[in-house]
């Protein structure tokens, strides 16, 4: 007579593990769902009403580049702002510095008199700007990511023909990382424009009676700052073109097979 075998506890443990694993992921993709959902209703619109009242409406927003330049230079202190003034000439040095006697074993080094101690702080108004659009980065990131994760989870498997739902998932999943890209690329534009800048202070202080170097911090403020507007108006933009797409086509995104009819509103 055949004796049955005994279960394996072990199994038995590994089956109960799984179980709660997918559990806690179904859970995960309900919680996912559900903020998806509410950045596409409330969040993505509420963005577009906020950040196009703020562009027309914050004066900092309404500056000119000469303006800016002017408000940076109101700031500076008498001596720094000699140095860029168009119309003041900066003494050419006559003598190049001499370079301090080497220690004994070590190498030859600038003295402090190759460099001015002329201070050259940073334009505030750009500052400003970079801090109100990294926050507001930070947040479309986030928002992009969560929705994005939600199409690409709700996306079915790979089947022959009636993809046209499949096709429109992918191309607002593209559209989706096209910005999510830009906002990255847009904070690492933020540590460009420092490390240039820095770059070219040092040149400054260096080299003060070189107005090129001068006029380069000048203009590269000018430009950072058209920068920033442009940067936040593209914010506006993005939320008001995803939005737009997403909720057109909500019922491809949902629903994008008629086999797979899952109702979310």
């Amino acid at each position: 007579m055949a004796t049955k075998s005994k279960p394996d506890p072990h199994s038995a443990a590994q089956l109960q593990q799984r179980k709660q694993m997918l559990a806690e992921i179904n859970q995960m993709q309900d919680d996912v769902r559900a903020n998806a959902l509410e950045a596409v209703r409330d969040k993505m619109p509420q963005k577009v009403v906020a950040l196009h009242n703020t562009f027309i409406t914050d004066p900092r927003f309404s500056y000119t580049g000469e303006q800016i330049i002017a408000r940076y230079k109101e700031r500076l202190c008498p001596e720094t702002l000699a140095i860029f003034n168009e119309t003041s000439e900066c003494p050419h040095p006559t003598k190049k510095p001499r370079l301090a006697k080497p220690e004994s074993g070590g190498s030859s080094t600038v003295p402090s008199s190759a460099s001015s101690d002329l201070v050259i702080p940073c334009n505030q108004d750009v500052m400003d700007l970079q801090a109100e659009l990294k926050k507001e980065l930070l947040v479309m990131i986030e928002t992009v990511c969560c929705v994005k994760l939600w199409i690409q989870l709700n996306i079915p498997r790979i089947e022959d023909g009636n993809n046209f739902g499949v096709d429109i998932q992918e191309d607002t999943v593209s559209e989706l990382g096209r910005a999510e890209d830009n906002a990255y690329t847009a904070m690492e534009d933020i540590y460009k424009y420092h490390l240039a800048r820095g770059k070219l202070v040092v040149k400054c202080q260096k080299y003060p009676h070189l107005s090129d170097y001068r006029m380069s911090i000048i203009e590269l403020d000018r430009k950072e700052y058209i920068n920033m507007r442009y940067a936040y108006r593209e914010l506006r933009n993005t939320y008001a073109i995803l939005h737009d797409l997403i909720t057109k086509n909500m019922e491809k995104i949902t629903t994008p097979r008629n086999s797979n009819r899952d109702h979310f509103f």
